[in-house]
């Protein structure tokens, strides 16, 4: 009795504490496990207060584990595997996908993804979320998503490459936008004379909508979210979209734009759908065909 009664004091801050050793910080962890970065702060030190030994090093701008921080970490990992090994064995947790992405740029196509399996697909249950770059691994081995659209492959044992997607972007503006009417293709170096709207740099996640990188350009707005951008676009700005998915998505991000034309051409991104080895394979079909339709890119 004396181990159930210590596990009962400190098994809810083992989540936490993991969480805040695979990000590495305390605010990001907050926002993956909806809670205060006060809160998680409070379970690492009252756990650190019941193992008796320090789980960080503290002083740099990302927490970095002890030795006794490592060892609680991968013990944890590998308890919370086996509690999730079990549940999966069940009807009621098969029935439940979840979908994540890197990069709040690709969360749309998820979000929409998942709104269209959850239509389909009535007896089940969906979620869409954010996990960080360098927590992609983890969050698809330990069962916190089980498919995701990611901005790199994921390498690990326990993960599959569903599909590689090389998607064709475009430059596009409002119809009313001076360049709208240009029948020529213009060369990509001249939109640096005009304004963008374009990704929000993140601690996790960088600025790449796939503009060159060689090429300045005046950003006037920046944002986190695709369908944003989008909005932006059509109160006079250039965006850089999917070319299917500023014609046509779910969410009309392209509703009121044009492509315009350029020389040569931007260069297609290539994003990658990774899942969970175990995963239910007809769901992860499913959730594959759903994001490949959206982004219309070629396997």
């Amino acid at each position: 009795m004396k181990r159930l009664e210590r596990l009962s004091t400190l098994w809810g801050w083992l989540p936490a504490f993991r969480a805040v050793a695979e990000v590495g910080g305390v605010r990001r962890a907050a926002t993956i496990l909806r809670t205060s970065p006060s809160a998680l702060s409070r379970a690492v030190s009252q756990l650190e207060q019941e193992v008796g030994a320090p789980l960080f090093e503290r002083g740099g701008q990302k927490l970095v584990l002890t030795r006794a921080g490592s060892d609680l970490l991968a013990r944890t990992r590998e308890a919370m595997r086996r509690i999730d090994d079990v549940l999966s064995a069940s009807p009621r947790w098969d029935s439940y996908l979840l979908m994540g992405t890197n990069h709040p740029w690709l969360l749309a196509f998820v979000e929409d993804a998942v709104v269209e399996l959850a239509t389909a697909q009535t007896d089940w249950s969906f979620e869409a979320s954010l996990v960080g770059t360098d927590d992609a691994a983890a969050a698809l081995t330990s069962g916190r998503i089980d498919i995701g659209l990611f901005t790199m492959p994921v390498e690990h044992a326990s993960v599959e490459t569903v599909a590689e997607l090389k998607v064709e972007l475009g430059v596009f503006a409002p119809r009313e936008h001076a360049l709208a009417a240009r029948p020529a293709p213009l060369p990509v170096a001249e939109l640096s004379e005009h304004h963008f709207v374009a990704p929000t740099a993140g601690p996790d996640f960088d600025s790449d909508d796939g503009f060159p990188k060689d090429v300045t350009r005046r950003v006037r707005v920046s944002v986190t979210s695709m369908a944003a951008a989008a909005r932006a676009a059509t109160g006079g700005l250039l965006v850089v979209l999917p070319r299917n998915t500023a014609r046509a998505t779910a969410r009309d991000l392209g509703k009121g734009l044009v492509e315009i034309a350029t020389t040569p051409e931007l260069a297609p991104l290539t994003w990658v759908v990774s899942a969970r080895k175990g995963a239910d394979a007809d769901a992860i079909g499913r959730a594959a065909s759903s994001l490949k339709k959206r982004l219309g890119g070629a396997p």
